[in-house]
């Protein structure tokens, strides 16, 4: 049973958190708020391996290779070199325009003056959703997805919805958000490619989604941090480009430079929502601090032969992950259109063990040293699956598709 300070789903699809003030306790709207499972699954590996116990880490999505040299020494650089100090709220001039000049070149235009510079991608969420969420509005958001969006609506005071991902590989469709739309509905979150199941969407869903938005009069966030990640023709997943000027993109470094540590994001923005942007970033963290900055500038201008390297190094895992687990009874993995996890439908084998993915989950790292997440970490939409980050290493994912299928071998063969 689940604690009840977890939000959960009500009839049709709505996510709620608890009300109940306590005395001496933390305000209710952090109450209400979920942690991430990667990394509380995280702090079980280091648990483990301070215990001295053996274990393949396939949980949370961070690139194990290092970022290159490039990157660290324009860090280190602007380091040594410039001084430490405030910078402007909004980012440095030069990584807003090479962001805005990167994005333009994959086909969504935008302008230096549209980028605001992020501690994080998360940051850049959180600040397109207080920006653009009035209490009591309701915010469309795909299930399974990423679970501190249902965190950041409760936060601006919002009602988070689900919408289902029906594309052929698991993205989202405009029939689908269609039907869940009402006449409280404000805003729209897309992520495609998506955590945790890496479907995206075609360039004409994409236009049909906008269509939509335009229709309801929707404000539309797309999180692309996973876009660049991308095993379809081209440099990129197809990105939303416009949506009546209701568009609010959200972009990071971490998962294709491999920068989680640096902290960095951005918001790319129309001109209606500067000045909320720039007193958020006032607000809440000031700036970024430019050595990361100066970092960012490094990664935007690599060769792109070392991010297509990067690419095509997930691609081969991919593929091979896909048709290991899929040889296992009772499970089958479609590969995903991009992003950095493999999401194996475990449905057929968890009935026949008769246990949840969160149980198999647990018996994966217990029994196997294998640490993955359960699908329905990510909502209920992801029941029956299990969550496994192609960041980790080959050896890694063939020692998961190994003990799963051990597991397997027990209840079917």
């Amino acid at each position: 049973m689940l604690p009840a300070a977890v939000p959960r789903y009500r009839e049709r699809g709505m996510f709620t958190g608890i009300e109940a003030p306590a005395a001496n306790s933390a305000a209710g709207r952090v109450r209400a708020l979920e942690t991430e499972s990667a990394f509380t699954a995280a702090a079980r590996v280091q648990e483990r391996r301070a215990a001295g116990l053996p274990v393949f880490d396939l949980s949370i999505g961070e690139p194990s290779e290092p970022p290159s040299p490039s990157i660290v020494e324009a860090a280190a650089r602007a380091l040594r070199d410039e001084p430490v100090r405030y910078t402007p709220p909004a980012g440095l001039p030069l990584l807003r325009e090479a962001i805005a000049s990167e994005r333009t070149a994959r086909g969504a235009p935008c302008s230096a003056a549209d980028v605001f510079v992020t501690p994080g991608a998360k940051q850049a969420l959180l600040h397109a959703v207080l920006a653009t969420v009035e209490p009591g509005a309701e915010v469309l958001l795909p299930d399974p997805g990423f679970r501190p969006w249902i965190s950041q609506v409760h936060l601006a005071g919002g009602r988070p919805c689900a919408y289902p991902l029906t594309g052929p590989t698991g993205g989202p469709t405009a029939d689908a958000i269609a039907e869940h739309v009402t006449r409280r509905t404000r805003v729209l979150l897309l992520n495609a490619p998506g955590n945790p199941a890496g479907g995206a969407a075609t360039a004409r869903e994409l236009e049909r989604i906008a269509e939509l938005a335009r229709a309801h009069g929707l404000v539309v966030i797309t999180d692309d941090i996973y876009a660049r990640l991308w095993y379809g023709d081209g440099e990129s997943a197809p990105l939303l480009a416009d949506a009546a000027g209701a568009l609010i993109a959200v972009d990071g470094f971490s998962k294709a430079w491999s920068m989680t540590g640096f902290r960095l994001g951005a918001v790319v923005a129309p001109a209606r929502y500067h000045v909320a942007l720039e007193r958020l970033a006032v607000a809440t963290h000031s700036c970024v601090p430019g050595f990361v900055q100066a970092a960012g500038v490094a990664a935007l201008a690599e060769a792109p032969e070392r991010l297509r390297a990067r690419v095509a190094r997930l691609r081969v895992s991919r593929d091979a992950g896909a048709v290991a687990f899929s040889r296992i009874p009772g499970v089958h993995c479609a590969p995903p259109d991009g992003g950095l996890y493999l999401f194996p439908d475990c449905r057929a084998l968890l009935a026949a063990l008769d246990t949840s993915d969160t149980a198999l989950a647990q018996r994966l790292l217990t029994e196997h040293g294998i640490a993955v997440l359960a699908g329905s970490d990510f909502g209920p939409g992801g029941a029956g699956h299990l969550r496994l980050s192609l960041a980790a290493t080959r050896s890694a994912l063939d020692a998961a598709a190994a003990a799963l299928d051990h597991i397997s071998s027990t209840v079917l063969s």
